[in-house]
């Protein structure tokens, strides 16, 4: 494991904040204007923190989105429907709990592998040390 890699508890606790941003935005299948986080900080307050929130669940619905689609439904009725038994949500995804289970398991490998891949990226922004020589005037 690696410096950046995700254990199970982080991609379950990271999980957990993404279903309730996503059901308190009162826009489950898509993104509020404003985040349910936001609107719970009163005016002239810090609104930095908030906004990490906003960028984490970002983060996170775009790595879910990237999903094999039944990973996705998995992580969706485990995180964001408002469902207590396992019973119940194994029946909406239509396998018994055993699978359930495995399922799900599955969907959070799936997930953690792909937020690790994308905590290593460097993206066209950042300063990337190995990119700074083509920039750097070449001594003869």
């Amino acid at each position: 494991m690696g410096i950046y890699d995700l254990d199970a508890g982080s991609v379950d606790s990271r999980l957990r904040r993404w279903g309730a941003w996503k059901m308190q935005s009162g826009v489950a299948l898509g993104f509020p204007s404003q985040s349910a986080f936001m609107r719970l900080v009163p005016a002239g307050d810090n609104h930095d923190r908030f906004g990490e929130i906003d960028h984490e669940c970002i983060e996170t619905n775009d790595a879910v989105e990237l999903l094999p689609l039944i990973p996705q439904v998995v992580i969706r009725v485990e995180y964001v429907l408002a469902y207590s038994s396992v019973a119940v949500k194994a029946h909406q995804c239509g396998v018994c709990k055993r699978s359930y289970h495995n399922y799900l398991a599955d969907a959070k490998k799936m997930f953690a592998n792909i937020l690790n891949k994308n905590l290593r990226v460097v993206h066209d922004y950042s300063i990337n040390p190995l990119n700074c020589s083509s920039v750097r005037p070449q001594t003869v």
